[in-house]
């Protein structure tokens, strides 16, 4: 089933209309998480998994018929690196990623993309591409 079509019977599903989460990072705020962190809310994957299931109950109960991963900011490298202490430098919005070429991003969105596939979502959708380079298939 090719994307537009899963994209048109799960709105059919959800009678024309779908409700796609809040603020995600918002509400682990006001539910007292401190995301300032490298990662930013991908830091509660790690430090309070809990919290994140609790805000993504929230919005179920709001009547939401679509949740957004915790996966902004969160990579493999990442991680990784904290050890934690990387530090990013906005390049996420510029898209100045310094050098990195097309196989260095395909590299580096692969594994995080296999990870969200291998979930078995409904839809994957990405948002947030600052660097030409990254559309290219």
């Amino acid at each position: 089933m090719g994307l537009r079509s899963s994209v048109e019977e799960l709105i059919e599903r959800a009678g024309g209309c779908l409700v796609i989460d809040g603020g995600l990072a918002t509400q682990l705020e006001a539910l007292g998480a401190d995301i300032h962190d490298p990662i930013w809310s991908a830091r509660c994957l790690i430090s309070d998994p809990n919290l994140i299931k609790q805000v993504h109950m929230q919005y179920l109960e709001a009547s939401a018929d679509v949740l957004i991963t915790s996966s902004y900011q969160a990579s493999i490298p990442g991680f990784l690196a904290k050890g934690f202490s990387i530090k990013e430098n906005g390049s996420e919005y510029s898209g100045l990623y310094g050098d990195v070429n097309l196989e260095k991003l395909k590299d580096f969105h692969r594994r995080r993309v296999q990870v969200l596939v291998d979930a078995d979502p409904d839809i994957l959708a990405f948002e947030t591409i600052p660097n030409k380079l990254e559309l290219r298939p």
